[in-house]
């Protein structure tokens, strides 16, 4: 590994608005969404 310390800084990352705390419902729900889709294409990919 190049940067032992570099996957620290991704879990810790809090993104473009870092000083905006709390969880935004909208944002888990369009990634709730995405994977749900994806489980549902891997799921008829696999069965076929």
């Amino acid at each position: 590994m190049r940067d032992p310390g570099a996957f620290a800084g991704v879990l810790h990352y809090k993104g473009e608005l870092g000083d905006k705390a709390g969880f935004c419902f909208p944002l888990f729900g369009a990634v709730l969404t995405v994977r749900i889709l994806v489980l549902q294409a891997l799921s008829k990919r696999h069965s076929s």
